[in-house]
C-alpha cells in the first residue's frame, strides 16, 4: 500500500517590519475603534443575514420569519438564487420602524 503524497503548503511571504500593510479596496472592511493597529484588516460579517440569522436576532421561528419575507412589504428582502438575504441595516430601520412605547403608541424619543 502507498503512502498519499501531500504536497507542502507554500511558505506566505512576510512583509519587513518597516512596510506599510497593503491598502483594502473591500468595503466591507473595517478596524473596529480601540483595536490595536497591526496592519489586520477584519472583514465585517454581519452585513447580510441569512433568514436563519434574523429568526435569532429576533427570537422568533424561521417559518414565521419566511412569512415575513414574503407578505410583509416592510420586511426588506434581497433573494439571490434560491437564498433570501437582509442587510442588516434594513433589520435595524425595520425594528426601528415597529417601535412602539408601552401604549402601543409610536415610540417618539425621549
Amino acid at each position: 500500500m502507498q503512502e498519499a503524497v501531500h504536497p507542502e503548503p507554500s511558505p506566505q511571504r512576510a512583509m519587513p517590519p518597516d512596510a506599510d500593510p497593503p491598502a483594502s479596496t473591500s468595503p466591507d472592511s473595517v478596524l473596529p475603534s480601540g483595536a490595536p493597529e497591526t496592519g489586520e484588516v477584519l472583514v465585517r460579517t454581519d452585513v447580510v443575514l441569512t433568514m436563519e440569522e434574523v429568526a435569532d436576532v429576533l427570537r422568533l421561528s424561521i417559518g414565521y420569519v419566511r412569512k415575513m419575507a414574503l407578505f410583509d412589504e416592510t420586511f426588506r428582502t434581497v433573494k439571490i438564487g434560491r437564498r433570501r438575504l437582509m442587510r442588516r441595516e434594513a433589520l435595524d430601520a425595520w425594528l426601528e420602524q415597529r417601535e412602539v412605547d408601552t401604549c402601543g403608541e409610536p415610540f417618539e424619543g425621549w
